[in-house]
């Protein structure tokens, strides 16, 4: 719906905008709970469990489609992929192990996934031959 109201450029940037300040409403969701005196484990469980807590993955894939079209020139982001599928990789494990001791890093599970996952559906559907995508 949004593309028929919106340029893509604009589109673009709203979802950007959207992707950087999904972690913050969760962290600010994060920082209540903890004021109200929610435990950890059901504010982990709404976070988890409602979609506006987890856009990113969405969000990403959104802009992944949206940028796919428009590349010219493909093999100058194929290191970006990689690095996004890298990141993803170290990060993850990290943030993890530091939402296990309750901490607000829960926050960013979902933005490092996305990104990690993003980078790699980008990457694997590279066309190795020459061609474009």
């Amino acid at each position: 719906m949004l593309v028929r109201k919106f340029s893509l450029r604009a589109l673009r940037k709203i979802l950007w905008v959207a992707f950087s300040l999904s972690p913050a409403v969760r962290i600010a969701f994060f920082f209540i709970s903890k004021y109200r005196g929610v435990s950890f484990k059901l504010t982990t469980n709404i976070m988890y469990h409602s979609t506006p807590f987890h856009l990113d993955p969405i969000i990403a894939g959104c802009l992944l489609g949206l940028y796919w079209l428009e590349w010219k020139q493909p093999e100058r982001f194929r290191r970006l992929f990689f690095q996004m599928l890298a990141a993803g990789i170290v990060l993850f494990p990290v943030v993890w192990l530091l939402t296990q001791r309750e901490s607000f890093m829960c926050c960013f599970v979902y933005t490092v996934l996305s990104t990690m996952f993003a980078g790699l559906v980008a990457w694997l559907s590279w066309d190795r031959t020459g061609g474009s995508f």
